[in-house]
């Protein structure tokens, strides 16, 4: 189908479902038939990634563009939308409206016709059946799906808040550094592996697909960079690049009291995924890890990429587990070989779970999933999920009743805004509120090396607590592959378990291909980095307050986030209020000097009836 009868027919489309339009209505859908930004850019020389400065979302479907009031990809979106519901009513077969999401796609230009035509046979079941049950109109669905890049991500019928038990906030105690002699645990934190099966040396690594590195495409010629034997610039990483890390980290270092596992295992090419894959790399991955680290405690939690299709995990309550239930099951059998059998009913429900690790000290396993907003199930019900953090509260109330400290490990940051902002917003409420028990929380998913400042939510100027977030060992997108090790306060009478350093690995790309030999060594240690006195929330508060004036500490920290890559843009103005935004979660929080170009404040929850809050578990 041609371009022109392409959007000619949308337009009529849009006309013959809706009738005729208000103005507004006109004017949106003439921004995609008068040809405005429906060009997509793709990556096919290498240049300094804007796009994935802006957003760092790191999937094919979440490419950034030059915002405009009305982003293209939305528009495509609604009108996809429209077509889908169209279709629905009209009482199309399944097959005649992938048929047509995917001439939609190709003309659109949106992505290449392989990805198109594997996309809609992927995804295009789920999103028939979940836009058959919903009555959500096109724009508040896109609003939804892009989060905030495409509205406000506030959505009627996707507001609520979880109701905190009913026993008061204890005091908050003044929190002190411990002393330099105390004993301390050593944890080593791996996220994001991503390893390739299918990558190929000596194949195109700058290619017009999301992922490259691949022998569908094509071998690079004299003139055009190659995949080298350790990985690719814009492509997950070979199998051998993770064993030689892991391999790497073994001989280096002294032994680890226990390793967390923020996810992420299969690589970006989620098109064309299937669930042997996602259960064959599971396994892979998770033998790799317990080959070389077989008698060292490992705390896993669940990356979006991991189901198949990935992203997608329905809550229980809207009757589709059984497009999950394969998945928990593979969690269970896996996991299950290192975790406690106390861990498999919450695994097997969602995907999360709590365990002891030291005797004042449990971790937590989030599933973050059921914040994603391109976890299209959440369009159906997106209220607390699973229950997960009304279980969430129980056990920390549970912790703090019995003088405990928790750690939280998860994949999608909440504060970052892959995360719908009402789940984040219930989240920063539950953290606030248990400040005292959750002394650290550690997270993945944006595959670079950055913290996250959470507030009080009474006094969002006084820092409550800290989110870690661990760089990945891919190299997708134009980073270096690297991993952290933390020194955490423990294994003594008076354990604040308060993370008191850390130190990022990576390995330079260039010169492991380069020479044939990967090199790892220490990036930087946080505490010498940035000069901070201790790792404490107040601390990493006054280090944000100088990252808004001082240009030499913000290179230093944006060198770091890039995992010092090549590749790195300067960081200017845009890219400073960025960066300050990404620590403080603006998209929570907003702060008008330094507002993100992402961030409209989510409306006040405390307006919102709570769901009553329910204890299940006994003290």
């Amino acid at each position: 189908m041609g371009r022109l009868l392409l959007l000619v027919w949308a337009a009529a489309l849009f006309l013959q479902v809706y009738g005729a339009p208000n103005r507004g209505g006109v004017e949106h859908f003439e921004r995609i038939v008068g040809g405005e930004s429906v060009e997509f850019p793709v990556i096919t020389t290498p240049r300094p990634m804007d796009s994935v400065r802006k957003r760092r979302s790191l999937d094919f479907d979440l490419y950034e563009f030059d915002k405009d009031p009305v982003p293209a990809k939305c528009s495509i979106c609604i009108a996809g939308t429209n077509l889908i519901k169209y279709y629905i009513q009209k009482g199309k077969s399944r097959a005649e409206i992938i048929e047509n999401l995917t001439e939609m796609c190709i003309g659109f230009k949106y992505r290449p016709p392989k990805i198109c035509g594997e996309l809609f046979n992927t995804i295009g079941p789920l999103m028939i059946d979940i836009l058959s049950t919903v009555t959500m109109s096109a724009k508040d669905v896109c609003s939804f799906v892009f989060n905030v890049a495409c509205g406000n991500g506030d959505v009627a019928g996707h507001r609520w808040q979880v109701q905190l038990p009913d026993v008061p906030k204890p005091n908050v105690p003044q929190r002190n550094p411990p002393k330099d002699t105390t004993p301390k645990l050593r944890v080593l934190h791996i996220s994001d592996t991503h390893y390739d099966p299918l990558y190929e040396i000596g194949s195109k690594d700058i290619c017009d697909l999301p992922m490259c590195c691949r022998r569908e495409n094509g071998m690079a010629m004299k003139n055009e960079s190659a995949a080298g034997k350790w990985g690719g610039w814009k492509c997950d990483i070979p199998e051998r690049t993770l064993d030689n890390m892991l391999e790497h980290i073994v001989q280096t270092h002294p032994k680890f009291d226990y390793i967390l596992w923020t996810g992420d295992i299969p690589p970006h090419a989620s098109w064309s995924q299937t669930k042997e894959e996602s259960l064959t790399l599971l396994k892979s991955t998770v033998n790799k890890i317990r080959k070389h680290f077989p008698d060292t405690p490992l705390f896993p939690t669940v990356g979006n990429h991991e189901p198949a299709p990935a992203h997608n995990f329905p809550p229980p309550n809207i009757g589709r587990q059984e497009t999950i239930k394969w998945f928990y099951e593979a969690l269970v059998e896996e996991w299950g070989q290192f975790l406690p059998n106390s861990t498999i009913d919450t695994i097997r429900k969602a995907g999360y779970y709590i365990t002891q690790v030291q005797p004042k000290l449990k971790i937590i396993s989030l599933n973050t999933n059921f914040c994603y907003y391109n976890n299209w199930w959440l369009i159906v019900n997106s209220t607390d999920p699973a229950s997960q953090l009304q279980w969430f509260m129980d056990q920390l109330q549970i912790a703090e009743t019995k003088g405990e400290k928790v750690h939280v490990i998860a994949h999608v940051p909440p504060g970052y805004f892959d995360c719908l902002k009402i789940w984040g917003a219930n989240y920063y409420k539950i953290i606030s509120r248990y400040e005292n028990t959750v002394t650290a929380q550690f997270f993945g998913h944006t595959h670079t090396d950055e913290i996250e400042i959470y507030y009080d939510s009474a006094d969002t100027s006084k820092p409550a607590s800290i989110g870690y977030v661990a760089p990945a060992t891919s190299t997708h997108l134009y980073m270096n592959p690297g991993y952290r090790i933390y020194s955490i306060d423990g294994t003594h009478n008076e354990s604040s378990y308060d993370v008191v350093n850390f130190e990022t690995w990576i390995m330079n790309l260039t010169e492991a291909n380069k020479n044939g030999v990967p090199k790892w060594y220490k990036l930087f240690n946080a505490k010498e980095a940035y000069k901070l006195k201790s790792l404490l929330p107040v601390e990493w508060n006054k280090f944000y307050e100088k990252l808004k004036t001082d240009d030499k500490l913000l290179d230093t920290y944006d060198r770091h986030y890039w995992k010092d890559s090549p590749w790195r843009p300067p960081c200017d103005a845009k890219c400073r209020r960025t960066r300050l935004c990404d620590i403080r979660s603006c998209v929570q929080y907003g702060e008008p000097k330094y507002p993100s170009d992402l961030s409209n404040e989510i409306p006040d929850i405390t307006t919102l009836s709570p769901i009553p809050y329910s204890q299940t578990t006994q003290i």
